[in-house]
């Protein structure tokens, strides 16, 4: 109130008018912005204390209540007007109407009506007055040239924004969306900074758009055509399908789902093995970020690995899976080390109240979208008035940043299916893009050709595949070993593709029989 006051005493010499409307001036119009207040209006009042605080008589309180827009104007002391207000929701036609007839025969008794045609009533069909006064005055300011004036505000922020319009930059910035900063009137460009912001979580409701944001962010890492080096993806899947979409993109590796727990084990080794990797070749250069790395190693074209899981990933937990005994905490285990490795990981994660303290503290930057209740909010530390259960999705908030951010898609339309066919396009024209391609994680195959194996490793027979990495596996044909399973006949048998060591000939597999009949 006092920026309206302030308004008021000063406004009025630099062409600047104030104009109030309230239900009951009481406790809101103050004494130094009555004084300011020459043109005092009132409808109809509830009683006589509230009109005579208006109009200083208690006239607007006798007002008759089957008169809507009956009211009275004090323009100065003792100067009181009443008058009819013009109501411009009205539907005045452009001919006025006939006016209607009626024929009855006069005779001795009642008289006999005729029947007439009925008149034609010109309802909806015809533009309210105040709709034909705007659209009057915004032709005739057209006309005129008449500029646009400046609001002194900004619209809120949009429902969507297109990616592609927001210009995305290196994979050292990628577009989030845009974020709405009030307090300087403007509305800027959002970016997720993986060397310094390390990892990003995006925690929502279901439907608040959680998923959209994970697709929209793959598409932004692989940016367009004047992007030098590639960002790589992998997803986790615990969502059913919210990251298959992300397949088309040629920088995506593979996307694999949640209950396929040998190729969800291969990926985690996978990072590990990367960070652990990438962390003795930043040592020996000195380098912090990956930036710098490509720099000091003049390797401009270095890729950046992210991650991406969605749905309830048992992250942090001590769960193993038991078909691999592979531990899910390895996963923030990356997170921890790999930002400045360039394996950064982006998460839509579970219920705030269910994510541990020590998996929370490895994302450096937090999206919290749509919630269900007001708890979550609080949980994730950001207002809980801001959003609300009608919030588009991708209407959010980040922690420890005051200000909303509407998190950018691709197109127009978040509909999965829309987004579906957004993707496979962007895919088609990012393919045309020189660059290396992420090799997909692999499941260990049921029948491997002999053919497709080289016929030993060094010095040693191949025994078959690997499961740990999916790389043939040689064997030392020396000691004994059991053989489980069917029985095997006693005797020599030769195999052309083991070769000794030391002759190079083939070698002879020799099987006895032990006293029980088992083969040895």
């Amino acid at each position: 109130m006092d920026g309206v006051v302030d308004v008021a005493q000063r406004g009025r010499s630099l062409g600047l008018h104030l104009i109030l409307a309230t239900q009951r001036p009481a406790g809101v119009i103050k004494d130094n912005l009555r004084a300011n207040t020459n043109l005092r209006v009132a409808l109809r009042m509830a009683d006589e204390h509230d009109s005579s605080d208006v109009l200083g008589d208690t006239m607007a309180a006798h007002f008759d209540p089957a008169i809507p827009g009956r009211a009275a104007a004090k323009m100065g002391p003792g100067r009181i007007t009443a008058f009819q207000s013009a109501f411009p929701g009205a539907r005045t036609p452009a001919k006025a109407a006939a006016p209607p007839i009626e024929v009855m025969e006069l005779d001795f008794g009642v008289g006999k009506r005729w029947k007439m045609p009925e008149r034609q009533v010109q309802g909806d069909s015809v533009d309210k007055d105040i709709e034909r006064v705007v659209r009057s005055v915004a032709h005739a300011a057209r006309l005129g040239k008449v500029p646009a004036p400046r609001k002194p505000w900004l619209d809120e922020l949009a429902s969507s924004y297109n990616l592609m319009a927001l210009a995305p930059r290196m994979d050292t910035e990628l577009v989030l969306g845009v974020m709405d900063d009030p307090d300087h009137q403007r509305q800027v460009t959002e970016y997720f900074r993986p060397d310094s912001d390390g990892n990003i979580l995006y925690v929502g409701a279901g439907g608040s758009g959680k998923s959209t944001a994970l697709r929209s962010l793959a598409a932004a890492a692989t940016g367009k055509s004047r992007v030098a080096a590639w960002s790589t993806f992998t997803g986790l899947d615990f969502a059913g399908g919210g990251l298959s979409a992300l397949e088309p993109l040629p920088t995506v590796g593979s996307i694999i789902p949640g209950d396929d727990e040998e190729r969800v084990a291969r990926l985690l080794r996978a990072l590990s093995g990367l960070v652990e990797e990438r962390s003795t070749a930043y040592s020996a250069l000195r380098a912090s970020t990956l930036t710098e790395y490509r720099v000091l190693a003049n390797r401009p074209d270095e890729p950046r690995c992210c991650c991406s899981s969605t749905g309830s990933v048992p992250s942090g937990s001590t769960t193993r899976i038991p078909a691999t005994g592979a531990a899910l905490w390895h996963v923030p285990a990356a997170p921890g080390r790999g930002p400045r490795r360039g394996c950064a990981r982006r998460d839509d994660g579970r219920p705030p109240s269910v994510i541990p303290t020590s998996v929370g503290s490895a994302f450096q930057r937090k999206v919290v979208l749509r919630m269900t209740d007001e708890d979550g909010y609080m949980a994730m530390g950001v207002p809980r008035d801001v959003l609300t259960p009608v919030s588009p999705p991708g209407r959010s908030m980040q922690v420890d940043r005051p200000n909303e951010l509407q998190l950018a898609i691709l197109g127009e339309d978040s509909n999965a299916a829309a987004q579906a066919r957004e993707i496979e396009r962007f895919a088609q024209a990012a393919a045309a893009r020189p660059g290396p391609r992420p090799e997909p994680i692999r499941s260990l195959p049921a029948v491997i050709p002999a053919a497709t194996l080289p016929e030993r490793i060094g010095s040693l027979p191949v025994l078959g595949v690997a499961d740990i990495d999916l790389q043939p596996i040689g064997f030392d044909p020396t000691g004994r070993s059991s053989w489980p399973g069917r029985q095997r006949p006693a005797g020599p048998r030769q195999y052309g593709g083991w070769r000794s060591p030391s002759t190079g000939g083939p070698v002879t597999v020799t099987w006895s029989t032990s006293a029980r009949g088992a083969p040895r």
